[in-house]
């Protein structure tokens, strides 16, 4: 589970590249209903004639009960706009 947590906090808010060269950030989300924090890319899709749209998947899916692995004031925030981290208590913070 530990690693799951580190991994989730290292991954949240990079920045990578994907196949045809465009870059996304990275966003670490709950998902209480499913017990699992979820890592995911937004990636820009260019369908002509449409307008552009960004295609969301998951990059690391952590099988973690957010109610345990999370203080309680990330569970407050559907998107955490900010950095967090692995903290010595064991569950994810919002970084110090």
């Amino acid at each position: 589970m530990l690693v799951q947590l580190f991994s989730v906090a290292a991954m949240h808010n990079c920045v990578v590249q994907v196949g045809d060269g465009t870059t996304t950030q990275l966003k670490a989300k709950p998902e209480a209903d499913v017990k699992q924090i979820w890592v995911n890319a937004a990636v820009p899709g260019a369908v002509p004639n449409l307008p552009r749209v960004n295609i969301s998947c998951s990059m690391f899916t952590a099988d973690v009960d957010p109610a345990e692995c999370c203080h309680p004031d990330l569970l407050t925030k559907q998107d955490w706009d900010f950095e967090i981290e692995l903290s010595p208590d064991r569950r994810l913070s919002r970084f110090q």
